[in-house]
């Protein structure tokens, strides 16, 4: 199920003091995505944080109208500026979903399962696109 704040949007894992300093010395590029549907799933709030020591994170809530469903991550494409390839995460899936109308949270942290990523691409990536099922 999702952990969200009072107006709907999924909380991001916490972080400590000494994390935060950790963070603040790393760049990032934040992406995010509008409202996904497939099949019985919509997919919202949908941003990753790419970190620039080669780690990302991943975040959205998922929601089902029937249910026993999984929203599968196929890859999320790191594209340069001109559109190229330059590498894809490659697949994850969501929770099990087993409650019909519900929110369910997807989420990779560094802390706990980050995705990860060649680091000599992060000044060259400019979007990112998510292949996904559901």
């Amino acid at each position: 199920m999702c952990d969200c704040n009072g107006e709907g949007s999924p909380k991001m894992f916490e972080a400590t003091a000494e994390e935060t300093r950790e963070f603040a010395e790393l760049g990032r590029r934040d992406f995010s995505w509008g409202r996904l549907t497939s099949g019985d799933c919509t997919l919202k709030f949908a941003r990753m944080i790419l970190w620039s020591d080669g780690l990302a994170d991943f975040d959205a809530i998922v929601t089902i109208s029937s249910h026993n469903d999984v929203w599968i991550i196929r890859a999320l494409a790191l594209l340069g500026a001109d559109g190229n390839d330059l590498f894809r995460i490659p697949k994850f899936d969501g929770p099990d979903m087993v409650i019909s109308n519900s929110d369910y949270y997807i989420s990779r942290f560094r802390q706990l399962n980050p995705l990860s990523y060649p680091v000599q691409l992060f000044p060259l990536v400019q979007s990112v696109t998510m292949f996904y099922h559901c």
